[in-house]
């Protein structure tokens, strides 16, 4: 039932990219952080609506052709048992969600954003994020070069709607080069939010 629903919405918009991503606001842009499944994508999304940034998404990004801007696709957390516990720090209430068998064996619990951090308008990117979920290790942000940024965002990268052109790439290239890069190791959940939301200049607690 909801990959019909989800295919129906992305289907929907006529987009350039569809990258497989969380997506938080900041009043005045978004923040993308891509990352392959397992990664703690979804967790920190979660922490940081908590903290107070916009909900777009926790698994899709969809960036438009023309504009590169990013509509708001605010499905529920879908949270894997290897996150209950963490993403339950912040939202209690996921403990009483039923429990979901997927298709790939997963089970998972949906927990529905808070209405009130649900965004209702496209954004443009201003921070690209790479999180990376790394059991005992440090919690770090460190500065990603952009071009090392476009590989990696292009690797998460699920759907091409357009063909590539001398045109699209000259303003996809002309798009990342305003925007701030980073890759994310984190162990601590609450850290790693601080830190997205001191580069981001959105510290809202």
């Amino acid at each position: 039932m909801k990959s019909t629903f989800w295919s129906s919405a992305i289907n929907a918009y006529d987009f350039l990219f569809y990258i497989h991503a969380g997506a938080v606001g900041t009043g005045d842009g978004c923040v993308l952080l891509p990352a392959a499944p397992g990664s703690g994508k979804s967790s920190l999304t979660a922490a940081l609506t908590h903290r107070g940034f916009g909900y777009y998404s926790d698994e899709v990004a969809l960036i438009k052709p023309v504009t590169f801007q990013v509509p708001p696709m605010p499905l529920a957390f879908c949270v894997k048992s290897t996150g209950w516990e963490l993403v339950g720090h912040y939202y209690p209430e996921l403990g009483l969600s039923p429990v979901h068998n997927r298709d790939d064996g997963k089970r998972v619990r949906y927990l529905a954003p808070p209405p009130g951090a649900i965004q209702q308008k496209s954004g443009m990117v201003s921070h690209i994020i790479f999180p990376r979920y790394e059991k005992g290790g440090p919690t770090e942000l460190k500065p990603l070069a952009r071009s090392e940024a476009l590989g990696r965002l292009m690797s998460e990268c699920l759907a091409l709607r357009q063909r590539l052109d001398q045109n699209n790439v000259r303003e996809l290239l002309r798009w990342i080069g305003g925007i701030d890069c980073y890759a994310l190791a984190f162990s601590s959940l609450d850290k790693a939010a601080e830190l997205v939301a001191q580069v981001t200049g959105h510290e809202t607690i």
